[in-house]
This record gives C-alpha cells, sequence and structure tokens, in this order.
C-alpha cells in the first residue's frame, strides 16, 4: 500500500510521459483522399484523381510541395466507413466525403501553444457541424498523395488534411479516434 522505494514511482513516470509523447496510433481504417476531393495546386483548384507525380501543391505551411508518388485504389461498395463533412463545416467550401481514417489537423482548444493542434481521424467528427457516416453504395476510388515529407493540404478550400511523406514525421500528436472525439467536444463546449 505505501511506496516502499521512491525510485519505483520513478518509473511509472517515465511510462505515463510516453503516453502523451507524440506517435503514430495506427487506424484500422484505410487513409486517403476520395475521388471527387479537389486539392490546391499551383495551377488551381484540381480534382484529386487528375493529379500526378511531380506536380505542386499547396501545404500549410505556405510553400508549394512537389508530389512524389500518387496511389490510386478501389475499395467495394459498403467496405470503407465513410463520412460526410458538409459544405462549411471545418473550412469546407461544399460537401466533402473522407474515409474514416484519413487525418486532418485540427484545433484543440489547447491555449499551449505545443498542444494547439493534432491530427485527429475523421471518424472524430461524427456528430460535430452536421458530419456524419454515410453509406457507401458504389465502389471507393482512393487517392493517396504521397510528398517527401509529411504534409498538410487544403480539401475543398479549408479542411486541411494530412498526406504521408516518404520520411516519418512526429511534428504533431496524432490522436486515435476516442481521444480526439472527447478534445473536439471539450474544444466546442469551450468555444
Amino acid at each position: 500500500m505505501f511506496l516502499q522505494r521512491p525510485d519505483q514511482f520513478a518509473n511509472a513516470q517515465v511510462s505515463a510521459a510516453r503516453l502523451f509523447t507524440r506517435r503514430h496510433i495506427p487506424s484500422p481504417d484505410p487513409s486517403g483522399l476520395i475521388a471527387g476531393t479537389r486539392v490546391e495546386t499551383e495551377t488551381g483548384w484540381q480534382a484529386v484523381e487528375t493529379l500526378h507525380p511531380g506536380m505542386r501543391v499547396h501545404t500549410l505551411d505556405g510553400g508549394l510541395r512537389p508530389l512524389v508518388r500518387v496511389d490510386r485504389a478501389s475499395l467495394p461498395a459498403g467496405s470503407a466507413r465513410v463520412f460526410r463533412v458538409p459544405g462549411g463545416a471545418f473550412g469546407a467550401c461544399a460537401d466533402l466525403m473522407m474515409l474514416a481514417g484519413q487525418h486532418l489537423l485540427m484545433q484543440t482548444g489547447d491555449p499551449r501553444p505545443e498542444c494547439a493542434r493534432a491530427l485527429v481521424p475523421a471518424a472524430a467528427l461524427d456528430g460535430i457541424q452536421g458530419c456524419a457516416p454515410i453509406q457507401s453504395t458504389h465502389p471507393v476510388d482512393i487517392v493517396t498523395l504521397t510528398f517527401a515529407d509529411e504534409e498538410v493540404i487544403y480539401a475543398n478550400t479549408g479542411v486541411r488534411v494530412v498526406c504521408p511523406g516518404d520520411k516519418a514525421a512526429d511534428w504533431l500528436p496524432r490522436l486515435d479516434g476516442d481521444t480526439a472525439r472527447v478534445m473536439l467536444r471539450t474544444a466546442r463546449l469551450a468555444a
């Protein structure tokens, strides 16, 4: 019941600290942008399925970054969890369909600069600002844009989505669905 050796607690502190470090949390849901999503390139807004390696895309930091790879896949109808982000929510100019595992860059509501933003899966948006799952009755065509480094790009004018990079990135915390839902609901109540 009582701590016999003070150094035993030191190990517990280190373990607890690991819970809050930036780490990749694997998602059982696929990620990627659904065909029809519009992204900002150096020549204007284009449907993601029209992009190819070498094209330059506007990123969050304001720079144009070339695409290293553009992978395409198709998921059978009903096999992927798809969420609808209605136009007007989270900066979207029009409805945006997103895979549940696609991460977005979101404000957390935390006043500390190092904790003010986090990467959250689209599934965490369920029930917030009209976001809801939809049933996919047709195959879902997915395009994964890959850069040299992980990047955040704009989809449908204002939704900030994360695209993978060839180099591992650890620049922001990547939250699991449950943690992200709590954070988003708390931030919304605080606003």
